[in-house]
């Protein structure tokens, strides 16, 4: 709340200064003073709230995130044709000429099918119930 206010009228540099009078200035100050800032007061209440609540949901989740159990093989990469769970394995097709390299594959999905880990892949294989006997 200042009691006087730079404008221009025209644009160009012919600045003026507008000096309010005591009963401009005094209700200025009453309308800060008993509208903006209880609202300001409420808004930033409202905010740390928020902020405390968006902490405490994020503090929750890293908890209950870090405590669950993996079920079965974690998968490195899913291409279009499969997914693949060793590192070594670059594609599914190197699988086919590559014996030790399939033998690997195989121990790091658990020693189950390979297209048991996604259920698009094991329906279009026709193997949801052999599936089914892995889980």
């Amino acid at each position: 709340m200042t009691a006087a206010l730079e404008y221009e009228e025209t644009g160009w540099y012919d600045g003026q200064i507008f000096i309010k009078p005591p009963e401009v200035l005094a209700r200025d100050r009453l309308l800060g003073t008993y509208e903006v800032r209880p609202v300001l007061a409420r808004l930033r209440t409202t905010l740390q709230a928020v902020g405390v609540s968006l902490l405490s949901v994020a503090v929750i989740l890293g908890v209950t995130m870090s405590t669950v159990d993996v079920v079965g093989p974690v998968p490195t990469q899913v291409k279009s044709n499969g997914i693949i769970y060793s590192r070594r394995v670059g594609d599914l097709n190197d699988l086919i000429n590559d014996d030790a390299l399939a033998e690997e594959e195989a121990r790091a999905q658990g020693n189950r099918p390979g297209y048991c880990g996604d259920r698009v892949l094991a329906a279009s294989a026709g193997a949801e119930a052999l599936c089914k006997k892995f889980d």
